[in-house]
């Protein structure tokens, strides 16, 4: 192939070049495995701190999702459905569901920043990503 002919089909190149890194961002998704966080809670009238485990947390194609313990509970929050989070089962049937709300902020005076599970019958889990 001679040099003007590569340079004459550059374009085409390019052009093709440039739908692939544009098509590519809507297939990204993530998924981070098991991690052990610290954690804040008042669930069902009892209250505590203690190592929380995250079961997995990740996006895709836009929607958030997190999957975590606290008290022998497993709870899925996504941004899909962000006033509700359910308790699910280890096969990820869904066992209850309770209206709440999802914040970034402190959970204690002072504190560090935490990723806030407000309930609203006044319960409240606090992770500490």
């Amino acid at each position: 192939m001679s040099a003007t002919n590569v340079l004459s089909s550059l374009p085409i190149l390019l052009a093709s070049a440039a739908i692939a890194c544009v098509s590519v961002p809507g297939a990204i998704a993530y998924d981070n495995g098991p991690q052990s966080l610290a954690c804040d809670y008042s669930f069902e009238k009892r209250e505590g701190t203690d190592t929380c485990l995250i079961v997995g947390s990740g996006t895709n194609q836009g929607v958030t999702w997190v999957v975590f313990e606290v008290l022998d509970r497993r709870f899925r929050y996504s941004s899909a459905a962000p006033e509700i989070i359910e308790v699910i089962d280890d096969q990820a049937t869904v066992l209850d569901e309770y209206p709440m709300s999802n914040f970034y902020g402190q959970c204690r005076p002072g504190g560090q920043e935490a990723d806030i599970y407000d309930f609203e019958n006044g319960d409240r889990i606090c992770i500490y990503w």
